[in-house]
């Protein structure tokens, strides 16, 4: 199942803390989004939220929820999401063509391990949301 529309509103914590996923209500199988034309898509979903490829009608696989994942870590880190004050289509757009900014730029005091992290999962190309992160070692 690709969930397609992962935010921190979806996260539901018990008293241990315990993280439950939630709001399944647009959620897909693989093989129905497989099945899916991209360009007969409605976009749906939380904007703050969507994959490169939710917006833009290209075919979407559970990597769409890998990045709605890199998206909700960044606002985890750093306590805002990564592009703020803008309009529903201004961050569409950034989502489509810019790339998440360095934690760096807003916490000094991160591991750069953490920003490959966020990086990797919020790449504009799906297939780069691989399932393994290098730490540039052997």
């Amino acid at each position: 199942m690709v969930h397609l529309d992962l935010k921190p509103d979806n996260i539901l914590l018990d008293e241990e803390l315990n993280g439950y996923l939630a709001d399944f209500g647009i959620a897909m199988s693989a093989a129905d989004l497989a099945a899916e034309k991209g360009s007969d898509r409605t976009i749906t979903g939380t904007p703050a939220y969507l994959a490169p490829e939710q917006i833009s009608g290209a075919p979407i696989t559970g990597k769409a929820d890998v990045y709605s994942l890199g998206i909700m870590l960044y606002e985890l880190l750093i306590g805002d999401p990564p592009f703020t004050g803008l309009s529903a289509t201004q961050l569409l757009q950034k989502y489509l063509y810019e790339t998440v900014p360095p934690l760096s730029l807003r916490r000094a005091n991160l591991p750069l391990a953490l920003n490959a992290v966020v990086q990797k999962t919020t790449a504009k190309n799906p297939a780069e949301r691989g399932r393994r992160f290098s730490s540039g070692a052997g």
